[in-house]
């Protein structure tokens, strides 16, 4: 059963990520204290962008268990009024958990801040462009709402 005042919000960065914190997270206060509950998961641990930066490359032990735990979460997006994206449930996967998300007919809002889909339409592997090439325009025309950081990404 679905309470009316819940959100799944699931972001690509924890705190330490710029782009989730000025996006989304900084947001969360405010919108709590206008009656909604907000449930954040992170696709990365808050370590993850000081390893990047460090040039420690992460496991993919890490990136399989980031990815089931983000699975989980679409998988109970059934519990929730909403789910708000940002950028991208997946980086790289096929649209396995976009396509769960729009079967289970949730309502959902991309939050689009860069040209994520550039680098699957741009991509020198033959591969990615045809797995992933319509990944992102699809997930946005089967979300509710879009939210463009700009006129480029409007457009």
């Amino acid at each position: 059963m679905n309470d009316a005042h819940e959100v799944l919000i699931l972001t690509k960065y924890g705190r330490s990520g710029p782009s989730s914190r000025y996006r989304i997270l900084q947001y969360i206060p405010y919108l709590e204290s206008r009656g909604l509950r907000c449930t954040v998961q992170s696709l990365h641990a808050d370590d993850y962008l000081e390893a990047i930066y460090a040039g420690r490359r992460k496991s993919g032990l890490y990136y399989a268990g980031r990815l089931l735990a983000r699975a989980a979460a679409v998988a109970r997006a059934t519990h929730y009024s909403a789910v708000f994206v940002q950028k991208e449930l997946a980086p790289y996967c096929p649209p396995f958990l976009e396509t769960l998300l729009s079967l289970m007919r949730s309502k959902v809002v991309y939050d689009i801040d860069d040209a994520i889909f550039l680098p699957y339409l741009e991509s020198k592997s033959r591969l990615v462009r045809l797995v992933l090439g319509n990944k992102i325009p699809a997930a946005l025309r089967r979300s509710t709402v879009v939210v463009a950081g700009n006129s480029f990404l409007k457009d």
